[in-house]
């Protein structure tokens, strides 16, 4: 199935429609893509927004791959979200965390290290499947840190950590760009790291993110939305190393008020 594609339009409170800032609580969404089984749940608050001004807001995400046959999920390779113009995010005055600071740290250290740019935490489980062994699972505590600039453009740096098979950190830096397309605001391009030296497939994530701050005066939010039309949508797909792709088109509906 090399070079499979496959559109699927979808209304989700889940981990792309959380990240374009959008909807509430809802149940898990199940997508289905060959053999590939993807429950997705999530949410944001407040769920009523205003229609004209942006929003402070704090996000909930989980996302679950498995397969249908029991057999191990392909790897992940790449995942890019564009957002709705009508969500955004605030940096300013925010500390940044350079993914060197961080790169040979366990949760606690990285915790320290940069501890006024985390935006986020959670959970991240995966699969480790080693020649001549039966798979077995392994997780890790996750933080999410306001990155350094790409040029004018932020990051955020994501930082999780694993004590099996043996104690690793794992960092990547995701670049927040321009979206293309008039609709579309940012985009984040997050190259999933290697895992077990190729052996491991990331299965589970689970993230909150929520940050708020005091700069010049003036109380910040990491994530912001508005709510003008009473939709707002974002787009993404992944891309996993049998060359399959998976793209998704999200609408979620929120309340707009004055």
């Amino acid at each position: 199935m090399s070079g499979f594609k496959r559109r699927l339009s979808i209304a989700l409170a889940g981990l792309l429609g959380a990240a374009a800032l959008t909807g509430a609580l809802a149940h898990s969404e199940i997508v289905k893509l060959g053999n590939l089984i993807v429950e997705i749940d999530g949410g944001v608050k407040p769920t009523k927004l205003h229609k004209r001004k942006l929003t402070p807001i704090g996000l909930r995400a989980e996302g679950h791959i498995r397969t249908d046959d029991s057999t191990v999920p392909p790897i992940v390779k790449r995942i890019v979200i564009d957002f709705d113009r009508r969500g955004t995010l605030d940096v300013r005055g925010l500390a940044r965390c350079n993914p060197q600071r961080i790169r040979n740290a366990n949760t606690k250290q990285a915790r320290k290290r940069c501890r006024r740019a985390i935006v986020g935490e959670g959970l991240v489980k995966a699969i480790i499947d080693l020649p001549d062994q039966e798979p077995f699972k392994a997780e890790g505590p996750l933080l999410a840190f306001n990155g350094p600039k790409r040029g004018k453009n932020p990051s955020i740096v994501f930082h999780a950590f694993a004590h099996v098979p043996l104690p690793t950190p794992f960092v990547t830096l995701a670049p927040i760009t321009n979206a293309p397309g008039k609709q579309w605001g940012k985009r984040v391009n997050i190259r999933v790291p290697t895992i077990a030296g190729g052996n491991g497939v990331l299965t589970d994530v689970r993230i909150k993110v929520k940050r708020r701050w005091r700069h010049r005066g003036k109380r910040r939010s990491y994530l912001l939305a508005k709510c003008p039309t009473g939709k707002l949508r974002a787009k993404g797909f992944g891309e996993f190393i049998d060359g399959r792709r998976l793209e998704a088109t999200i609408v979620r509906r929120c309340r707009g008020v004055r």
